[in-house]
């Protein structure tokens, strides 16, 4: 592009400076000589009205069918060469111009628009996303599908697994949701699943355990300028806790990191075996930006507004330097890794009004319900 330009410019200077350059004229030619100068200025100005109208006319953008933003340039160039031949001529500064000359102008303006046209997007550029849900100004929300592999990790009491993800929120609900597999049956006293979740000031992970008011809700401090920015956001749970780790003689089966850095530690509610209860994973989805119901219906009282990249559930349990690593975006996850439940990176935007988005590893699909969009990131 920059060379198609800079020689366009440079032919554009020479072909001015034969025309304007060549033999002056004076205002005292007879009529016909007079209609046949007024007959050039006319095709100079008919040649520049057609290339404004072409420049006016282009769509601009990285989109296919449209014109990269520096190709105006072209077209600016050919107008200014046409404008300034014909006002020099009109001022009765410039050359006693030929029909010669002129079309020699035309010519040049029709090669720089063949130029120009050349320019024209025939694939859409790579461009990186960011995904906006309105779950609580508009009912957005992201629809990940039901499955056991987002809740379950191994035998009752055994258990173990990551949920780490990037996020960034603009508001919320007093209880907003983030990621949720929760799922509360008040009727059967059931409670189920795990959420990433906001309550009061404090960013929580909440997992359901086997005694139904007994739920681990360990948080850290979110009301600290961390609205409207991006932080990334890790939960580890082990039901067997981190090497005996204890606080208050209780053991320590969660730990939340903010940005890589460990931010809470978190204990069993009471006493005595009280591990995490999934759900079966056919009961309701998992979804982001929003909660279900018992019943699979979505709550309409519980919803967040905000974006979300590069989230993953892990088997197992991540150390702070593995998760570090993820914060600072070092370490890349292909979706290949054998201790990898699924991913979405929630970067690239689906083709056309499309949805439904393929998860890394190929086994799962996100399908994003109502208001959305995809904010464009400027390099």
């Amino acid at each position: 592009m920059n060379k198609t330009i800079t020689f366009s410019r440079l032919s554009i200077s020479i072909m001015l400076g034969l025309f304007l350059g060549s033999l002056l004229f004076s205002c005292s030619k007879d009529d016909d000589s007079g209609a046949e100068i007024l007959g050039y200025i006319s095709q100079l100005k008919d040649k520049a009205e057609e290339l404004i109208s072409l420049r006016n006319d282009a769509e601009y953008g990285d989109e296919i069918g449209m014109y990269p933003e520096e190709s105006k340039e072209l077209l600016n160039e050919a107008i200014t060469m046409l404008d300034d031949a014909a006002r020099r001529i009109e001022d009765g500064v410039e050359t006693k111009p030929s029909q010669r000359k002129v079309d020699q102008l035309l010519a040049e303006a029709d090669n720089i628009v063949v130029q120009f046209k050349e320019t024209v997007n025939l694939e859409e550029s790579e461009k990186s996303y960011e995904l906006y849900v309105g779950g609580l100004s508009d009912g957005g929300y992201i629809d990940f599908g039901s499955s056991s592999d987002y809740t379950n990790f191994g035998e009752i009491g055994d258990q173990a697994f990551t949920v780490e993800l990037f996020l960034k929120l603009n508001d919320y609900t007093d209880f907003g949701p983030v990621i949720s597999t929760f799922i509360e049956d008040e009727a059967n006293l059931q409670r189920t699943g795990w959420s990433v979740n906001t309550y009061g000031e404090k960013m929580r992970m909440t997992y359901c355990t086997d005694y139904y008011y007994g739920l681990s809700e360990g948080g850290f401090e979110f009301n600290d300028g961390s609205l409207d920015k991006w932080i990334h956001y890790a939960a580890v749970y082990n039901d067997k806790g981190f090497d005996n780790e204890k606080i208050d003689n209780k053991l320590v089966v969660a730990k939340l990191y903010k940005n890589g850095i460990l931010a809470a530690s978190v204990t069993l509610p009471y006493e005595g075996p009280n591990p995490y209860k999934p759900y079966s994973g056919d009961v309701a989805p998992m979804v982001a930006f929003a909660q279900t119901k018992a019943d699979g219906h979505v709550e309409t009282g519980r919803r967040t507004n905000g974006y979300i990249k590069h989230f993953h559930i892990w088997k197992g349990i991540k150390t702070q330097e593995e998760i570090l690593s993820l914060a600072k975006e070092e370490a890349e996850v292909l979706g290949t890794e054998d201790d990898l439940v699924c991913g979405w990176d929630f970067t690239t935007k689906p083709a056309g009004e499309e949805t439904t988005i393929e998860d890394i590893t190929g086994r799962h699909e996100a399908t994003i319900i109502g208001t959305h969009t995809w904010e464009v990131i400027k390099k």
